[in-house]
């Protein structure tokens, strides 16, 4: 998937998922963690070309690799309550719904690495342009209303347009 839908897909599920919240703050850190397991294309181009390919997608990508840094991140900081409530929480939340996400995908995702194979299940392109524009438009409503129901409505929107195109 895209990287700004997946920015998008984190932000809103880290407002939607969250019972109080800063709307436009929550947003944006589910927006950055949402974009976080795509470093690892990064850090591939930087070495080789191969292994942009051979990384991406793999254990940036681990549910439970980023299971196990969320707990040792709250482990480090549990004297800090309120920074992880307001910055780790939605942070994660973006970052646990990027490969859940890119498994929809026809490229294979390490989800499960180093457990399991890498698995897809190809319903959906890379790019989806009317995915991508109902991510946008509901983003953009939710950072003007700062409405959690408008988060939930477009994220309800994405969830019928890929049961639709799938």
């Amino acid at each position: 998937m895209d990287s700004v839908s997946q920015a998008l897909w984190g932000g809103l599920s880290a407002v939607a998922l969250r019972k109080k919240t800063k709307v436009r703050h929550d947003f944006i850190f589910g927006a950055i963690g949402g974009t976080l397991p795509d470093l690892d294309a990064w850090i591939g181009r930087l070495s080789s070309p191969l292994n942009e390919r051979l990384w991406h997608r793999g254990p940036s990508h681990s549910l439970l690799l980023l299971g196990l840094i969320g707990l040792a991140f709250l482990w480090f900081t549990k004297h800090r309550a309120h920074t992880i409530r307001t910055k780790f929480v939605p942070l994660w939340i973006g970052a646990i719904t990027h490969p859940l996400l890119d498994i929809l995908t026809g490229f294979e995702t390490a989800v499960a690495y180093p457990l399991f194979e890498p698995i897809s299940v190809g319903w959906f392109p890379v790019l989806e342009p009317i995915f991508l524009l109902l991510l946008l438009i509901g983003g953009i409503r939710t950072l003007f209303t700062s409405a959690i129901q408008s988060a939930r409505r477009s994220l309800l929107g994405a969830c019928c347009w890929i049961a639709l195109v799938g």
